[in-house]
């Protein structure tokens, strides 16, 4: 991408023959180039921890609390969708704010990385904090929770909110213990000998991308397979061999895979759009007819 960007500009130099420009665009060039290896640089260090796996005996002893804890957000944020809306909301929106709720990299599941699970008198319990941790083994286990509770039923609940004739504790009520077996759950005490992972504050810029790389991965082209671990990639910019980090019985861990590139491109793309906006200029201020340059009609 960047680098025919810079040669459909060279290009557009010759035309104009001017060396100012051609000095800026030159210029232009080295930022985008610039952009992309900071990114991938930046992109490698967010996904280089290795991927977390739910403890899926943890969240059926959570499915409860985190069933209530769930419900009072979709409410909450119910409420503030629909005061804020100003046309008839439809089933459609409440059904896309339930199907969110479970994603600890949204904004409507963004209750789920705040929460931090600890042991009281043998018992699991959620913890909430102000900021937004990373998603470790236990983001990962409340996610598993709250899908394994909500997932068949979220048309449902979208029907609820979209009524709106329940308010929090009786659609509370009618959620956890109605529509789903999630309370009042098991009462099965966790072992003395539990390794309790440490709540890790989590950046508005890992966040940020960690959000952009989720959703890039959903794009056609963009298969996790295409891409390397992001540890590598930041180790390879770095011109030093990447390795991997071992397990306990010395076996080399399974690479996570991301999207960083596909960050990047999204990223060229905003630089295409303003070198294509400073060509146009160009054709403005020295008058050069748009037929007179072959790649005009072509995408970048």
């Amino acid at each position: 991408g960047t680098l025919k960007l810079c040669k459909q500009t060279t290009h557009l130099h010759r035309r104009v023959n001017n060396k100012k420009t051609s000095g800026t665009m030159a210029v232009a060039c080295g930022v985008g180039l610039w952009v992309f290896v900071s990114l991938i640089a930046h992109a490698g260090k967010v996904q280089s921890q290795e991927r977390a796996s739910p403890n899926k005996a943890e969240a059926a002893l959570l499915r409860c609390e985190v069933c209530e804890r769930a419900v009072g957000n979709l409410f909450r944020q119910s409420e503030a969708l629909f005061a804020s809306s100003k046309v008839k909301l439809g089933e459609d929106e409440y059904g896309e704010l339930a199907g969110k709720i479970c994603d600890p990299l949204t904004d409507e599941g963004e209750w789920i990385a705040k929460l931090d699970v600890d042991v009281d008198e043998g018992r699991l319990v959620l913890i909430r904090h102000d900021n937004v941790g990373r998603c470790g083994i236990e983001c990962e286990t409340i996610k598993v929770a709250c899908q394994d509770t909500l997932g068949e039923v979220d048309l449902d609940v979208a029907e609820l909110l979209w009524q709106r004739k329940l308010k929090r504790a009786k659609l509370t009520h009618e959620v956890c213990r109605q529509l789903t077996d999630a309370c009042p759950g098991p009462l099965s005490k966790v072992s003395r000998s539990r390794h309790n992972e440490d709540f890790l504050v989590m950046s508005d810029a890992d966040r940020d991308m960690a959000k952009l790389m989720q959703q890039m991965q959903g794009m056609p082209g963009m298969s996790p397979q295409l891409f390397d671990s992001g540890a590598a990639a930041a180790a390879a910019l770095k011109g030093s061999p990447s390795t991997l980090p071992l397990t306990a019985e010395g076996r080399a861990r399974e690479p996570i895979v991301w999207s960083g590139v596909a960050a990047v491109d999204t990223a060229l793309s905003a630089l295409r759009d303003v070198v294509l906006a400073g060509r146009d200029w160009l054709y403005r201020v020295w008058e050069v007819p748009v037929r007179q340059v072959p790649w005009q009609t072509h995408e970048v």
